[in-house]
Order: C-alpha cells, then sequence, then structure tokens
C-alpha cells in the first residue's frame, strides 16, 4: 500500500472520529424512529391535507397540526394504557434514556421491561412490524399492528379518536388520531412490513433506523 493511501486512511478515518465525538451527544437526541421522522410525515401529511382544503371549525389549524405531531410521536414512547394529552405540548424529550458507560444512546418507551403483558417498556414497539401477507409478526409480539390499533388496553385507537371527536375533545382526538397515523406509517416502511431487526445507529443523522 502506497505512503498516500495510508495517510489517506488514516485522514479519513480521523475525520469520522472527530464527526462521531463532537456529534454525539446531538445525535443521541435524536435516536430512535419517533423523532423525528414520524413527526416530519405527520407534519407533511397535515400540509398536504391543508392545500387540499381541510379546514376545521373553531380550531387553530396549527393546533391541530401540534396534536397530530405530538400523537405520531407519542406511539412509540407513551405510557401504555397511557392518557391522551398527558405529554402535550413538548412531548419531544419524554421517556427514559438508555445509557451505555454513562454514554447516552437512546430514549426507550415508558413502562416496566419485565412488563408480564409485554405491552409496555422495550416491548412497547413490537406490535408496529406486521407482514399482513403471511400474517407474521414479530417474534415476542403480543398482537399485529391492525389488532394493536384496535386493543381494547391501547388508548390511543381510531374508535377512541372517535369518540372523543365526538365529545367535543377535538385536539385530543386529533392526538389520538396521530398514534394511528404513526401505525399507517409502519405499514409502509418496508423493515416493519418484512419484520427486519433496524434497530439505534449512532452513524444515523436522523433517527435510531436508516428505515424509519
Amino acid at each position: 500500500m502506497s505512503l498516500f493511501r495510508i495517510r489517506l486512511i488514516s485522514l479519513v478515518t480521523a475525520l469520522f472520529c472527530l464527526c462521531v465525538s463532537t456529534r454525539s451527544q446531538e445525535l443521541s437526541k435524536i435516536l430512535y424512529a419517533g423523532n423525528p421522522n414520524h413527526r416530519e410525515i405527520a407534519v407533511r401529511a397535515f400540509r398536504l391535507a391543508v392545500q387540499a382544503g381541510f379546514r376545521e371549525s373553531g380550531l387553530d389549524t396549527a393546533a391541530i397540526r401540534d396534536r397530530l405531531e405530538a400523537g405520531a410521536y407519542g406511539e412509540d414512547y407513551e405510557p401504555v394504557p397511557g392518557v391522551v394529552g398527558s405529554h402535550f405540548p413538548n412531548p419531544w424529550d419524554q421517556g427514559p434514556e438508555f445509557t451505555c458507560a454513562s454514554f447516552p444512546i437512546q430514549r426507550i418507551p415508558y413502562g416496566p421491561l419485565g412488563d408480564p403483558s409485554r405491552r409496555s417498556g422495550w416491548y412497547r414497539g413490537l406490535p408496529h412490524g406486521f407482514d399482513p401477507t403471511n400474517n407474521f409478526k414479530w417474534p415476542g409480539a403480543v398482537a399485529t399492528t391492525i389488532e394493536w390499533a384496535n386493543d381494547s388496553i391501547n388508548s390511543f385507537t381510531w374508535g377512541n379518536a372517535i369518540a372523543l371527536y365526538r365529545l367535543d375533545r377535538r385536539l385530543e382526538a386529533y392526538q389520538c388520531l396521530g398514534h394511528v397515523l404513526h401505525l399507517l406509517m409502519d405499514l409502509s416502511v418496508p423493515a416493519h412490513v418484512k419484520v427486519v431487526y433496524h434497530g439505534a445507529s449512532l452513524l444515523s443523522l436522523h433517527s435510531g433506523t436508516w428505515y424509519d
């Protein structure tokens, strides 16, 4: 190997280590799919709806957008069964932080890690992976994504969104709808539908995965 190539490799390696070390704290705050990817998709979808003529009488458009965004984020982190609106309006740093040797790695969902119902903590996102063609779900999941969207233990179902709307708790209904939107997003991601592991990565600039 030529001296030039050795120096080039050394330079690239040094720059890589520098970038990781200087951005590690920033990256650790945005690891995991809920933030910012699901937020961004929810906001973009809402903007398209507004452009198409969506309006809600008596409600501020920005308030609806914020609730949808909060719900789309919260589906990865919200306590189960949870309380609609409990983490609004600033939910982005909710959830405990998983650390390794005092180095923050990622936010994790609320709930006990040893939850016997397998619906909280590390189990929180298991129903988010589902192959409807083969009816296959992630190992350890107690429900498919569709079943979870209608599960009686889930506070953020489509049915609950309708019920809240009819009670004129419309902003809370839209936040609940944000959770449902999150599940629809997951079912449009190949790594979720094909149930491919895509865990946290310190090298990802936008989330803990390459796919969400």
